[in-house]
């Protein structure tokens, strides 16, 4: 939604005016940004001439005031480029930048304990949170261990990517794919790693014999990143992975089953309004439309729901199992 923004606003510089209801036509026939954004066109817009962002005159839209006030000062420089920020912040301490986390794995529900992130090789505890400059401002941890880690900046892998990865994994060859002997060794080691895996869908929560356990879920990134803040405790670390969610040493599956039962029925904590103003013209939507951006950004609630309603086998191992 802040890019359907941004592009109005550059195309009323470049062309004056545009007709208040024609002026998508310069999209596509089809809205090339999407369906979603194609439902909230009219709201989006609406709420910009509501605030003075774009003045309406005869049916025709005008940058505004405000739209002057926010971005003239540069001759509306920002207009050139939108950036699609990863979904994390800066943790420091002082004025040293101590690395990034996810901002999903900060948001608690009703009855979690305050997180406290582990980063640097130590845990904090989190003093301020700064969601319009994405900073969070942290102190030596007196005794809890920490949840969050760093993600990476890239998007992570989607479910399809995850789900395709566990596919070949458990020996279905993909059609029309000539592999050469090499990659035929290898994908026939990796097979064999992962003997357990069976063809039905289902999620396997595997343990070592030292207990290390995982629960490969191949959900994608970001919904292992949902799964396991639903985990609470059983998930100790916030997941890189759009394969495995790394769980607390000797974690039962019957476990993680009852704590998905009973973190189904809670709502997703969401994220704050405020955290819009770090994304460019996202400041300019209406509350609920930036919220509702913000939490299509790194949320995969379709591939959640699959996920929790598969079967959860219980797999222990002889010896080290693979990791993601």
């Amino acid at each position: 939604l802040h890019v359907l923004v941004q592009q109005l606003l550059a195309l009323l510089r470049q062309e004056g005016t545009l007709g208040r209801h024609t002026w998508t036509a310069w999209l596509g026939e089809r809205l090339v940004l999407g369906e979603e954004v194609e439902r909230r066109v009219d709201e989006v817009v609406g709420h910009l001439v509501a605030t003075g962002v774009l003045d309406l005159d005869g049916g025709m839209l005008q940058i505004g005031p405000e739209a002057e006030r926010r971005y003239g000062k540069r001759n509306y420089l920002d207009l050139t480029a939108v950036f699609a920020d990863p979904p994390t912040l800066a943790v420091v301490h002082g004025r040293t930048v101590l690395g990034q986390i996810h901002i999903r794995s900060l948001l608690r529900r009703a009855h979690d304990e305050p997180a406290v992130v582990l980063i640097a090789g130590r845990d904090w505890d989190i003093e301020h949170v700064d969601w319009r400059r994405r900073v969070v401002e942290v102190v030596p941890a007196k005794h809890q261990r920490g949840r969050p880690q760093w993600l990476g900046t890239g998007p992570g892998q989607s479910v399809a990517l995850a789900q395709a990865t566990r596919k070949a994994l458990a020996g279905v060859d993909p059609a029309g794919v000539t592999l050469s002997r090499r990659a035929v060794a290898g994908v026939a080691g990796l097979r064999e790693e992962f003997r357990w895996l069976r063809a039905a869908p289902s999620t396997d929560v595997v343990r070592d014999p030292d207990g290390a356990t995982w629960w490969w879920t191949f959900g994608g990134t970001a919904a292992n990143v949902e799964l396991a803040s639903m985990l609470g405790p059983l998930a100790p670390t916030t997941p890189a992975s759009g394969l495995a969610v790394r769980l607390a040493d000797d974690t039962r599956h019957a476990e993680v089953v009852g704590r998905l039962r009973g973190a189904l029925d809670e709502p997703s904590p969401g994220l704050p309004a405020d955290l819009a103003e770090a994304y460019k013209f996202a400041d300019v939507l209406p509350e609920d439309a930036a919220t509702a951006m913000l939490d299509a950004r790194d949320r995969d609630p379709d591939a959640v729901a699959a996920i929790t309603l598969r079967t959860v086998r219980s797999i222990r191992l002889d010896d080290r199992g693979p990791r993601p």
